[in-house]
């Protein structure tokens, strides 16, 4: 993996909010850059269309529960809950 400067940064900025984005083009780098510098959050990924279906549906009872010791999630493609 290429190093990246804002790993550090956004490992700052998640001491200090609740939510950090990573955006940028597809195929960049963005889920194997959350990857590397979060390594204990859960990674969810919500191209699956299980795993929407699931987010949309019910988020807390079938979603949120299913990631009962993590405090923390990864999630991947968010933009595809909200049509």
């Amino acid at each position: 993996m290429i190093p990246r400067l804002l790993g550090r940064q956004a490992q700052q900025l998640a001491q200090w909010f609740p939510v950090v984005s990573i955006t940028g083009p597809r195929q960049s780098g963005k889920s194997t850059m959350a990857k590397a510098i979060f390594p204990d959050y859960d990674y969810v990924n919500l191209e699956n269309p299980e795993t929407r279906k699931a987010a949309i549906d019910d988020p807390w009872d079938s979603f949120v529960s299913a990631h009962p010791n993590s405090s923390w999630m990864r999630l991947n493609t968010p933009q595809l809950c909200f049509p």
